[in-house]
């Protein structure tokens, strides 16, 4: 690429009929380093590109649905069928919990005979066209209590029961790709697992109904890290396994780098092979900054998904150094000093 270049440059200063100036004097020599530069930047450019190109490709992306909290709040179709402001479309902020926003009743956690609303959620959004051929997920970090969702009036699986950690669904084929979708939640407040009403919501507290956290889209690429799960320990030994979904049988492996908050390497690239839908990766880093109340230091590991030399998706984890223990007739150590608790605060 570059020789073609050169004799391009060669043909552009030296055209035919004309006098060749002497590639020795001060403007043929300025002509040449001028060419060699613009070239370099030329490949340079290319080769950025194509890098950002395949970073792009192998990242996640997001599309929130909801705001992050009370501050950013967003706006969805509502309805309440009991309670105050029943029996009418409205609007909600979400997230939040329908009784603070002025709808259904307030229920105090060991009143057996409680408020049973449903409310039910809508909103339309639209999906890039760009977004084709990924693995498509809406993620709920926390609906009270049952949910089931419909995307363009399509249910999209099971109702999810329970009120205190992240669900999610892939409605990859529900989706309307470059064009305009709509999203629509049924959450019953009281659950129709005795098992989870009674662990969760007969309690010493006042208990809520509705998507009390954030709420967004994840687009994959189909070949993705599904899920993580972390032991870095107050010693510098990181373990990890790594849980994969939608292979095909091309990937071969899973690499990972540990790094400081800056993103500069620590330690050494580490790598497993695949083994079924999961990877175990290992190593050990000398003298980690360790985490602690009071010093809460934290790194980033970056795990890439690869299929040979070609990354098919990265996924970051921020997490921290330290060691729990519990002694027996001793209490707990967190890095080895002993932890004095001094109270217990029996509320969530």
């Amino acid at each position: 690429m570059i020789n073609g270049y050169f004799s391009g440059l060669n043909t552009l200063f030296a055209p035919t009929g004309k006098k060749v100036i002497s590639t020795d004097t001060p403007v043929r020599t300025s002509l040449w380093r001028a060419g060699m530069v613009s070239a370099l930047a030329l490949i340079m450019g290319a080769c950025s590109s194509q890098s950002e190109l395949a970073s792009d490709t192998a990242a996640t992306k997001t599309m929130m649905l909801s705001g992050t909290g009370s501050d950013d709040a967003v706006e969805w179709d509502f309805y309440c069928d009991k309670g105050r402001n029943c029996g009418e479309w409205s609007k909600i902020a979400v997230p939040s919990n329908w009784e603070l926003e002025g709808f259904g009743g307030y229920d105090y956690g060991h009143i057996r005979e409680k408020h049973n609303e449903q409310g039910t959620y809508r909103r339309d959004f639209d999906v890039p066209a760009s977004w084709q051929n990924r693995t498509v997920k809406v993620v709920f970090d926390g609906v009270m209590t049952d949910t089931t969702v419909f995307v363009n009036d399509q249910q999209v699986g099971p109702t999810h029961q329970g009120g205190f950690y992240r669900f999610s669904y892939d409605i990859t084929p529900y989706l309307n790709f470059g064009e305009s979708n709509q999203i629509k939640v049924v959450v019953d407040k009281i659950s129709a697992d005795k098992s989870i009403e009674a662990a969760e919501r007969q309690a010493d507290y006042w208990v809520f109904g509705g998507i009390f956290r954030q709420v967004f889209l994840q687009a994959l690429p189909a070949s993705h890290i599904d899920w993580v799960s972390l032991d870095a320990k107050a010693s510098g030994q990181f373990d990890a396994e790594v849980y994969f979904e939608g292979l095909t049988g091309a990937e071969t492996g899973v690499e990972a780098q540990i790094l400081d908050m800056d993103g500069k390497p620590v330690g050494k690239p580490f790598s497993a092979p695949l083994q079924e839908s999961k990877a175990v990766v290992s190593t050990a880093i000398a003298n980690p900054e360790l985490w602690s109340a009071e010093y809460p230091n934290l790194y980033q590991v970056r795990f890439t998904l690869k299929a040979g030399t070609d990354t098919l998706h990265t996924l970051n984890k921020t997490f921290g150094f330290r060691t729990f223990e519990l002694r027996p007739h001793e209490g707990m150590y967190l890095n080895g000093e002993k932890i004095i608790l001094k109270g217990v605060n029996l509320q969530r």
